[in-house]
């Protein structure tokens, strides 16, 4: 074959190899024509697997009001595009470690207590704590969950230690349960062995003349067995899912001994990485379920109570009777806020954002 022959016949194959490739390179998942292309979005949506870390059984109250709602509202929300993969009862760790499982990536998303890791989410694990702020769990986790999303709190509670929030809650108001003796008045703390969940709380005991003991939720049950624990500051829903109802035979109605806060936790890097409309799911259903979730809460506890009340010795305080408790919450937390501020904390500041977004609930 001569040399013209040759060229001829590489230039028609190089032609053939070209045609039959469409003429040019492709990174990405489709060759089809560019007339004939879709957005990324309706044909091949990436499919996102999430590790969801929680310290209460699937069948707890919350499990069933908040956490699963959610999961299935975000599925919802992505048409599948989100998965979970959930381990609930601590299967991926104790709970007191979720912060630091969830910033270093063991798990994607995690229930939170900020109080069993007050000294780095001041803000979170203290401000709901205020006694008297609010009178439902609806009204404050509203409030709550939006103060979290924004400014001093976002970047010192969560950005800080590589977490997002996804949803903020809060309990209803705390009372006291007690398997030895009714605590009506403040001087029924004192010399009294109280449950503690943070720092916060148990600068609350001691101002009441109680033993702060700081135990997790999940060894509550135990504690109060054995009689390491005289009284706990909680609410109804979350000792009736613990099963503390068998144990319990005294309680109040009205004390107001603050409040627990909580919600769900992602990783950073992990929430940078989600595309945009995914980032907006999760806020959706968060807002959505935080909203009903503690609705449910609190027509629970009303019930719970209600049901408690045949077989416990239950005292709803009277008006005068819950002044007594007020007068020290007051001056509790001016002291409060004063000695954080010594220190360069923003608590006053935080509290006062947090009241406003309480008015406009």
């Amino acid at each position: 074959m001569n040399k013209k022959l040759m060229v001829s016949f590489l230039v028609l194959c190089f032609v053939v190899i070209m045609t039959a490739c469409g003429g040019t390179s492709n990174t990405g998942g489709s060759t089809s024509n560019e007339g004939d292309k879709k957005p990324a979005a309706d044909t091949d949506k990436k499919k996102i697997v999430l590790k969801f870390a929680s310290h209460e059984a699937p069948e707890a109250f919350f499990s069933e009001t908040v956490t699963k709602p959610f999961m299935e509202r975000v599925e919802e929300l992505t048409d599948g595009q989100v998965e979970f993969e959930f381990y609930p009862s601590q299967q991926l760790g104790n709970v007191s470690d979720y912060l630091d499982l969830t910033s270093q990536g063991v798990t994607d998303i995690a229930f939170f207590i900020p109080s069993y890791t007050s000294d780095r989410m001041p803000y979170s694990s203290s401000v709901a704590g205020f006694p008297g702020l609010f009178t439902s769990s609806n009204e404050g986790t509203k409030a709550f969950h939006e103060l979290i999303q924004q400014g001093t709190v976002l970047e010192t509670d969560y950005l800080k230690n590589n977490v997002r929030p996804l949803l903020g809650y809060v309990t209803n108001p705390y009372d006291l349960f007690s398997t030895k003796k009714l605590a009506a008045t403040p001087g029924d703390l004192k010399g009294q062995q109280v449950r503690s969940s943070g720092a916060f709380m148990s600068g609350l005991i001691e101002k009441f003349g109680g033993t702060p003991v700081t135990i997790a939720t999940p060894e509550l049950y135990e504690g109060m067995e054995k009689g390491i624990v005289d009284q706990v500051g909680q609410y109804s829903t979350t000792l009736d899912s613990f099963g503390l109802g068998e144990l319990i035979k005294f309680g109040t109605q009205g004390v107001s001994f603050g409040a627990g806060s909580c919600g769900f936790i992602i990783n950073e890097n992990v929430w940078q990485s989600l595309p945009e409309d995914v980032q907006k799911a999760f806020q959706k259903a968060a807002t959505e379920v935080a909203d009903s979730g503690s609705q449910a809460d609190d027509d629970q506890n009303v019930k719970i109570i209600k049901e408690w009340s045949k077989t416990m010795e239950i005292k709803t305080l009277s008006d005068s009777e819950k002044k007594a408790w007020t007068k020290i919450y007051d001056e509790f937390n001016e002291e409060w806020v004063k000695e954080q501020e010594k220190s360069g904390s923003k608590i006053g500041e935080v509290l006062d954002q947090f009241k406003e977004l309480i008015a406009k609930q």
